[in-house]
């Protein structure tokens, strides 16, 4: 990554950073770019990189914006330190192994920066420190749902054992916000402190997350977008572009099915495919408290439910695909069974191309292209494009 050694001339697009520690964190690489050109270079790319698959620049809109470019972020995970013997939070500095504390976040939203003091204070009060130094504390995530004003916390630590565990549970739950506490304990210190289990120390097992005017009950293991605008404002454009009535929907790479829950009662049959074991029992779990029968439930990778898909045969399908985009059986599967209408939700445009040049090839066509601006001061793009095929009478 490119760095700054002097500044001669600055550009009329250079705006101050609010950020203090913005020289040496790795994360808001064009934060000292005033917002309107961030989103003026960003629609220029996405038009250009979309030419190759012949979208005209008519058919993709302007790109959607948060209502403020900072305080944004509903989840926040990070790495736990000890500086001048007290304990803190930051970000790793750019290209190192060295912590800088950034508990002042601008772009968190400030439920997350305020769970975050709480948890702080009262675990220094217990004389827990970070795995930096041999202590027990890896990291401390905090997911937070800002219509219930809640928080779902994670400690990252060294053992699933838990000092004064009653007590430091029951306090942390007496935080403002605070919904329910979990932890995964991996020995190790690592650049990516969630280990492979979670365990719930106490106040409820799933908490309510509400997307697009529905509250979603979900375990701290299941993935929901970092910002609570672009998680509504991302299911929204969805359902903007579905049909109002047809037959069957696949949506894969579902997670908790929101997409398949928010369309519900468009469709006679719904199927969602998810790899997450945590997000496939949540979406079982709604399944059943709210009777929706019209939703069936997969656990697995899409590749490897290549025939059921065919034989599915769906009239719709939502994709929405890792960074690396589908695997190639799986778009395979997806042009054999041909549904009408395919929306492609894409975080990695590389990925988009690839897979939106293989449905090109099988017949589609792009009608539709939707962006928004999930992660200011960042390059990143959440891409949301229509294609659209006739398909054969059954």
């Amino acid at each position: 990554m490119a760095q700054i050694i002097e500044l001669i001339r600055p550009s009329a697009d250079r705006s101050p950073a609010p950020c203090g520690v913005l020289a040496h964190c790795g994360a808001c690489s064009i934060q000292q770019m005033s917002y309107a050109a961030q989103l003026a270079a960003k629609q220029s790319a996405l038009i250009k990189q979309l030419a190759a698959l012949g979208c005209a620049e008519q058919i993709i809109g302007q790109i959607l914006a948060p209502p403020s470019p900072f305080g944004y972020r509903t989840r926040l995970l990070m790495p736990a330190d000890q500086q001048q013997d007290k304990l803190c939070f930051g970000l790793y500095q750019r290209g190192t192994a060295r912590l800088v504390p950034a508990e002042g976040c601008p772009v968190q939203h400030p439920l997350t920066l305020a769970v975050l003091a709480g948890c702080r204070q009262l675990l220094a009060s217990h004389e827990i420190q970070a795995s930096s130094v041999g202590g027990w504390l890896h990291a401390l995530g905090v997911r937070v749902d800002p219509h219930g004003q809640q928080a779902q916390l994670l400690l990252c630590t060294t053992s699933p054992k838990v000092p004064a565990e009653k007590t430091l549970v029951a306090q942390l739950l007496q935080l403002p916000g605070v919904f329910s506490v979990h932890l995964t304990a991996q020995a190790e210190r690592s650049s990516y402190p969630v280990g492979p289990e979670i365990k719930h120390l106490g106040g409820g097992a799933r908490m309510p997350f509400h997307i697009a005017g529905k509250a979603f009950l979900l375990s701290p293991a299941t993935f929901v977008q970092t910002s609570a605008w672009a998680a509504n404002t991302l299911g929204e454009q969805v359902l903007a572009l579905l049909p109002e009535h047809f037959d069957r929907l696949a949506d894969l790479y579902g997670g908790a099915g929101i997409f398949a829950q928010l369309a519900y009662g468009r469709y006679r049959q719904g199927w969602v495919v998810e790899e997450n074991p945590s997000a496939i029992a949540d979406l079982q779990q709604m399944i059943k408290q709210q009777a929706l029968s019209a939703i069936r439930a997969s656990r697995g990778r899409v590749e490897q439910r290549v025939e059921q898909l065919t034989r599915f045969a769906p009239d719709v399908a939502i994709v929405d695909p890792p960074r690396q985009g589908c695997k190639p059986p799986a778009i395979a599967a997806l042009c054999q069974a041909k549904p009408t209408t395919l929306i492609y939700v894409a975080c990695g445009f590389e990925a988009l191309l690839r897979d939106g040049q293989r449905l090109l090839e099988a017949g589609y066509r792009v009608d539709a292209v939707r962006a928004l601006d999930m992660f200011p001061h960042t390059p990143q793009l959440e891409v949301i494009m229509r294609f659209v095929a006739e398909k054969p009478a059954r």
